[in-house]
């Protein structure tokens, strides 16, 4: 049997799968909701491929940029209506339409299909950046993009691939050492603060009596103060949140208890990056006479050809320091570590549960403002001690590096 990394150590890239020639394994979800490697030992013979290609078992292979060639930029796309339909700067949206202008090219990134699951897919025409663009707080399935990327690079086409930092690195291990491959590929990884159970987006459309999530973030109300979850309700009206502190899906997405037990000892929250451009919201930004209301991304170029791509398409681009971008943004420097409740594996458990009971426990809170502020306090009190250690392992840590950017 395959020597895989056990739950708490794996991300869920299916890389594994891909690499199956036998396809002994599938990527499921388990009870937990989270997505494994599930194994058929009818199939398996034991060679050993899974395990070469596991990038979680081979980080000594895996190529980093070196963070003093990079550069972060705040930065949103030119494109009034591509910058709406995005969830911040548009950056990424932009990035993918320029790439498409020219033939025999494809862009591999996250799409939420029809069933509510999210899954990678490959699109080949402009008009199609609809289908990626937005957040989506749910891990997307890669299964069977790997072997996809690779096919369209073996005919000589020039790939933009985009996904979460553990994602990106599997794609590179999975192509290995072949450079008339790589030389065709761009990649663009995230600011990634975990993957979540799926279990939250299901008790989102519970709450909500809905039958789809439309939206995880709107603009409806600009980038800062906008609104969050859109909902497409059982008898067919549509309801946008008006209050992100009250919105189920974005409360428990940014209280990080459930995230992967991985996410927590994520190997790629780190300064040193394994995609040619980082991309995320730049939030905090302290140039408040730049901003653009609909939104403001936050990239990082990692790489040549990550500078090439950037500078060519159409963007605002305003370099920023890593003073200003580093500390709002944890994931830049350190793993997402600052909560104080683990549930990555009881959420079989609170199945279990009345539903009004997990809806407690996984918002945190209460929808009720008044019930909610009361709430808030209590727990902030009884948690101070905490909390205050907390932050100040991630404020040393990013002093750190910043000191060592800036005597390298």
């Amino acid at each position: 049997m395959p020597n895989l990394p056990n739950f708490e150590k794996c991300c869920g890239c299916g890389a594994c799968a891909d690499v199956c020639q036998r396809n002994a394994i599938n990527i499921i979800e388990n009870r937990d909701g989270f997505l494994v490697p599930q194994i058929d030992l009818t199939k398996c013979v034991d060679c050993g491929m899974c395990e070469r290609s596991c990038h979680i078992l081979n980080q000594e292979q895996i190529r980093r940029c070196e963070p003093t060639n990079s550069a972060p930029f705040a930065a949103w796309s030119n494109d009034i209506e591509l910058i709406k339909r995005s969830a911040s700067g548009g950056v990424f949206a932009q990035l993918a339409v320029d790439f498409l202008q020219v033939s025999n090219r494809a862009v591999f990134g996250a799409t939420m299909l029809d069933d509510q699951t999210v899954r990678h897919i490959e699109i080949t025409r402009p008009d199609e950046i609809s289908r990626l663009q937005n957040s989506k707080y749910k891990q997307s399935n890669a299964f069977g993009v790997y072997r996809q990327v690779k096919q369209r690079l073996s005919m000589g086409w020039e790939v933009l691939f985009s996904g979460t930092p553990c994602q990106v690195a599997a794609l590179r291990h999975y192509l290995g050492e072949n450079e008339e491959l790589t030389k065709r590929l761009f990649t663009a990884d995230i600011i990634c603060h975990g993957v979540p159970t799926n279990r939250i987006s299901q008790l989102g459309l519970r709450k909500n009596r809905a039958v789809k999530i439309l939206t995880f973030r709107t603009k409806s109300r600009g980038w800062i103060r906008g609104n969050r979850s859109t909902y497409l309700l059982r008898n067919g009206k549509i309801k946008e949140c008006q209050n992100r502190r009250s919105d189920f899906m974005y409360r428990s997405f940014l209280g990080f208890n459930f995230l992967r037990k991985s996410c927590y000892d994520c190997k790629y929250a780190d300064i040193q990056r394994v995609s040619d451009l980082t991309l995320g919201d730049f939030w905090q930004w302290p140039r408040r006479k730049f901003n653009n209301r609909q939104g403001i991304s936050l990239v990082v170029v990692n790489s040549a050809k990550g500078r090439a791509m950037f500078e060519s398409a159409n963007l605002t681009r305003i370099a920023t320091t890593w003073r200003e971008c580093l500390p709002p943004n944890q994931s830049l420097f350190m793993p997402t570590n600052s909560n104080i409740f683990y549930g990555s594996q009881m959420v079989h458990k609170l199945d279990k549960l009345p539903f009004c009971l997990q809806y407690l426990v996984y918002q945190n809170g209460f929808s009720n403002p008044i019930l909610n502020w009361i709430y808030t306090k209590i727990f902030n009190l009884a948690t101070l001690r905490l909390r205050l250690r907390k932050q100040k392992i991630r404020r040393d840590t990013c002093n750190a590096v910043l000191r060592s950017l800036s005597n390298s």
